[in-house]
């Protein structure tokens, strides 16, 4: 089992408590859950050949890639549409409306 230093403690029981209910994973608890693995978004960018900044931006739902969210989603073991619904979860399907002649 990892141990925890109290800065990281801190920071996630403060999120913890002061985060609003939604469905969204807040980036700050991505976060949190990927060090609680072992590892940091600089280190899986390193193992993926990427950009920590590239890492950042997908955390932070600013951009969108399927490689960086499944490793995402099996390091802290959640599925991709659990962690950014928006981005990845379920589409709603339009019906065409076509006019019957």
């Amino acid at each position: 089992m990892v141990q925890f230093g109290p800065r990281i403690r801190f920071t996630l029981n403060r999120f913890l408590l002061n985060h609003k209910r939604s469905t969204e994973m807040h980036p700050e608890q991505i976060k949190a859950e990927m060090r609680m693995q072992g590892t940091t978004p600089a280190a899986l960018a390193d193992s993926l050949g990427l950009s920590p900044q590239t890492v950042s931006n997908v955390i932070h739902a600013r951009t969108k890639s399927s490689r960086v969210a499944s490793a995402i989603s099996k390091l802290i073991k959640k599925p991709v549409a659990s962690i950014w619904p928006v981005q990845y979860g379920p589409t709603k399907k339009r019906s065409l409306k076509r006019s019957v002649q």
